[in-house]
């Protein structure tokens, strides 16, 4: 499969989420899915753990390396752009720790146990990456991406420092509470010269970067059995991922939010601080985005928490109605990776203005293979295929009432005699990830 820019357009994550819903989930389980009810601060709620302890968001896990009487370093190996899921973790932590034990539960904060006046070490370890972003040159990162249009964030009043003409207190007075306001640019040179002037700038890698690392962290996780197809144009191919390019202007604050996807962000340049709760939803199908200007996203957000918790309030996270235990706070610095689960309350914050990638996963779930797989099913039956009539002759509600009754029927045929249903609906071809080369374009 060659190299191309996507046709579609980007998605705005949880920064600008812009109405979708997702179909995510992982193909693995655990016993955070049962949802049962525990104590958080000796008060009663909704829970994915099956103790009453709530644990840390974060684990930290230190790479070292060792200076030698020779002068030489032994260093961690540098993520390139095929990485397996174990070089992001350094050889610190195994991919089947990982899985097991973190994937989809906790952060993992994979940070250089380096001198942080030794900046050479840093970068070496995402030097490989850094090559292929252009070496973090704003003007080619913003070209090459592989969005249609540039997000821009807009700082507000509350971000600037007042001139010698307004105070303080008067730039707060008409500011936006820190809400982000984000415009779309087209334009990469009108997307540079806004950021020149100090409005951050987001957009999707270039090509050859989203579709390498997305297929290795698809592959590595298992997630949508390893599924993907660069080109976006498959039908059937059960993962997605895109890789956002994030180049921060200092003072940029990211409030409170949580995403909808798996993510792994890999830190270029610059340092941040990372904030973290855990939340209270199981595999969100929307994010929760009270930091970002944009009303028209409350309504659908809202609807797709209530599904799990109907005394879900939309807003910063808020113990123990939307966020379970205590916080914790991060410095995520030149060659660090941070790997946080969806569902998990997150804030950004710029210490050092800087260049980093954010891989975001994200798979069909099983409601959606299921349903389509009944949907097919039930056009086999003509009853099932009849318009819905209600009139003086046909009574819509007995129709429906007298179909409902065969479900289970229908049910039991779909899953076979022997439960054989289960390779109908998600055959061999898709269990594995695809044998396919990345080449370049002609």
């Amino acid at each position: 499969l060659r190299t191309r820019k996507p046709t579609m357009n980007p998605k705005r994550k949880a920064t600008s989420d812009d109405g979708r819903v997702a179909d995510v989930t992982a193909t693995s389980t655990s016993a955070r899915e049962a949802g049962v009810v525990t104590s958080c601060k000796n008060k009663r709620v909704k829970s994915v753990e099956k103790d009453d302890a709530c644990p840390q968001p974060v684990v930290t896990k230190k790479l070292d390396y060792v200076q030698k009487q020779n002068d030489s370093d032994t260093l961690p190996k540098p993520i390139g752009l095929n990485p397996a899921l174990e070089d992001f973790f350094g050889g610190c932590l195994s991919t089947e720790d990982f899985l097991q034990s973190m994937f989809r539960k906790q952060a993992v904060h994979v940070t250089c146990n380096i001198p942080s006046q030794d900046q050479i070490h840093r970068r070496t370890r995402v030097g490989l990456l850094c090559k292929e972003m252009y070496d973090l040159d704003p003007a080619r990162i913003l070209q090459e991406t592989s969005s249609e249009n540039i997000f821009v964030w807009l700082k507000t009043l509350e971000n600037v420092d007042a001139d010698a003409n307004r105070s303080k207190k008067n730039y707060r007075n008409v500011a936006t509470n820190g809400l982000i306001r984000s415009i779309e640019v087209a334009d990469a040179n009108t997307a540079l010269a806004l950021h020149s002037v100090g409005h951050a700038t987001y957009c999707r890698a270039p090509p050859k970067v989203e579709q390498n690392l997305v297929a290795s962290l698809l592959r590595g996780t298992g997630m949508g059995c390893g599924q993907y197809d660069p080109s976006g144009e498959s039908n059937i191919s059960l993962g997605r991922g895109e890789v956002e390019t994030f180049i921060s202007t200092s003072g940029h604050v990211t409030d409170w939010h949580y995403d909808f996807q798996e993510n792994f962000t890999i830190q270029l340049s610059g340092t941040k601080r990372w904030s973290f709760m855990q939340g209270t939803i199981v595999d969100p199908l929307r994010g929760c985005t009270p930091h970002y200007a944009a009303p028209e996203a409350v309504e659908s957000q809202l609807k797709a928490a209530y599904l799990f918790d109907r005394k879900f309030v939309f807003g910063k996270p808020n113990p123990p109605v939307t966020a379970r235990g205590e916080g914790q706070s991060i410095l995520v610095k030149p060659g660090d990776v941070l790997y946080f689960p969806a569902g998990m309350w997150h804030k950004v914050e710029v210490i050092e203005p800087g260049v980093s990638i954010n891989i975001s996963l994200m798979a069909t779930n099983y409601a959606c293979a299921i349903s389509q797989a009944i949907y097919h099913f039930l056009y086999k039956d003509p009853r099932f295929r009849q318009p819905i009539i209600n009139s003086s002759t046909d009574n819509a509600i007995e129709h429906l009432q007298k179909l409902m009754t065969d479900l289970p029927c229908i049910m039991q045929q779909l899953s076979g005699r022997n439960g054989e249903g289960a390779q109908y609906i998600l055959p061999p071809a898709l269990q594995f990830p695809p044998n396919f080369e990345m080449m370049e374009e002609e």
